[in-house]
């Protein structure tokens, strides 16, 4: 992300709460008021003016705001309203954006972590490295202290202002020269701390570790093989669930095969296609009945707490009378209709991928100028190295809406081997040669080579864009 010669520094996203979210009860006298520890409070009102090409003059939109932030949502019979708070609003920006300028002037880990650490609510892994071979992670973002097991659901608060404690910027995870001599996020958090609230997801770290625990020395060869992963070592975890599930259904020599499966999310893997579509309805059965629709809001890291799920009675299904159901019975009901779903498919059948411009919608225009790529079976997943987070149509077929945005391998003994791709192309005018031009390299794991010194990148320039202030034309 950048570098000064000195120090460098990267970021991805961190994991952290930084919204609350809290239910307020109305005055069914005067719904423009909401219960307090004090009594009825009013709302503020503040008159926003949203423009848009549509109209002239705006959309007006009256914003009520709340001491426990703006309001979201209103439910009239209910007669309860939802206010979101972001801990951005208790920090200081003038404060955030002196420190983000301030990174330019890092020399040391120490002023590294005084720095990210100041730069607001942004959700943030970041990692360090300079000159002297130190490398460091700090996780930037503010964490909030946070009363009793908050499962990141609404939750209510009436007994006064939202007032965030923050724990102390010392205490935040970091990391400096790990004696296992290297560090990794993955867009998850690399040194765990129970003590967060948060959206902290461990799954690809799962892979990289063991990819980087492997051996002592790697090739940017072994670097091209690891982005272009597609194992979910993460889902291993519930193998033993579903080897039993298949067992208890008499699906015996499935199971067997299984037992086997290395979780691998290819194209041409029949069980990456029963796994996802099981775990979709595994989680639909398991909510629904109570939750509706809203069961798609689940996060994918409830099968860590499956225990939990259990001892709460979440598996019973409320539709069913006289019968108690065990995690078994909803986990064989699930598989059951997998099975059926997934009959003579594979993971690329179901999941596809098409390269579209944002344009590429407008009737006639998109197919005239070939704004878009022929939609074409994917691989991955979004627990894989080679991430892909997709999009349920249906049971049976899913699109993929994001992935990995670049692809770079820099030996730092021969910065000028350093290869870089993209996933559409260089340039985003369909007009350019250059339009959709790492298409085919990213598919398939390929690599376009990037110097890094003046000299090889003059050398290997094909044509220059100088830019020329107007005032000296």
């Amino acid at each position: 992300m950048g570098h000064n010669g000195q120090s460098a520094w990267a970021f991805t996203a961190g994991g952290n709460n930084l919204v609350d979210y809290t239910k307020l009860e109305l005055n069914p006298e005067n719904r423009n008021q909401y219960n307090t520890a004090v009594g009825w409070q009013d709302f503020k009102t503040k008159r926003e003016s949203i423009y848009t090409s549509a109209t002239d003059t705006g959309i007006i939109v009256d914003v009520k705001q709340s001491d426990y932030g703006v309001i979201v949502d209103e439910d009239s019979t209910a007669l309860t309203a939802t206010a979101i708070n972001w801990v951005g609003y208790q920090t200081r920006l003038n404060d955030a954006l002196s420190h983000a300028f301030e990174l330019s002037q890092i020399n040391s880990y120490e002023q590294f972590r005084s720095v990210v650490t100041n730069v607001g609510a942004i959700d943030a892994n970041y990692m360090y490295t300079d000159i002297n071979g130190n490398i460091g992670y700090q996780l930037a973002s503010p964490v909030v202290r946070r009363e009793g097991d908050n499962l990141n659901l609404t939750h209510s608060y009436l007994t006064g202002v939202i007032e965030y404690q923050f724990y102390p910027e010392d205490s935040l995870a970091h990391s400096i020269n790990p004696e296992k001599g290297w560090l990794a996020s993955s867009n998850n958090i690399p040194e765990w701390n129970s003590m967060y609230d948060g959206f902290y997801f461990a799954d690809r770290i799962i892979s990289i570790n063991e990819l980087l625990n492997s051996k002592d020395k790697f090739s940017t060869s072994d670097m091209y093989t690891f982005q272009f992963d597609n194992k979910n070592r993460y889902l291993q975890m519930i193998q033993n669930l579903i080897i039993e599930t298949l067992n208890n259904i008499d699906s015996i020599e499935i199971a067997s095969s299984y037992a086997s499966y290395d979780f691998s999310f290819d194209t041409s893997s029949h069980f990456a296609a029963l796994t996802i579509v099981y775990l979709n309805k595994f989680k639909e059965f398991t909510f629904s009945d109570n939750m509706g629709e809203l069961n798609q809001e689940v996060p994918a890291k409830w099968i860590e707490h499956l225990a939990q799920v259990d001892s709460a009675g979440w598996f019973d299904d409320r539709n069913t009378e006289n019968v108690t159901e065990s995690m078994l019975d909803i986990s064989s009901r699930a598989m059951r209709s997998a099975l059926e779903i997934t009959k003579g498919k594979n993971w690329g059948d179901m999941h596809t991928l098409t390269m579209e411009h944002p344009m590429a919608v407008i009737p006639v225009v998109g197919s005239l100028l070939g704004l878009s790529t022929e939609t074409e079976a994917r691989g991955g997943a979004p627990g894989t190295l080679n991430a892909s987070f997709y999009s349920k149509i249906s049971d049976s077929s899913y699109t993929s809406v994001a992935g990995a945005s670049m692809r770079l391998v820099v030996d730092f003994n021969d910065p000028d081997a350093a290869t870089i791709v993209l996933p559409a192309g260089n340039s985003g005018n369909p007009m350019s040669d250059h339009f959709m031009d790492f298409y085919e390299l990213w598919k398939t794991n390929g690599r376009w080579n990037v110097p890094l010194s003046k000299d090889k990148v003059y050398a290997k320039a094909v044509s220059t864009l100088t830019l020329i202030p107007e005032e000296e034309r």
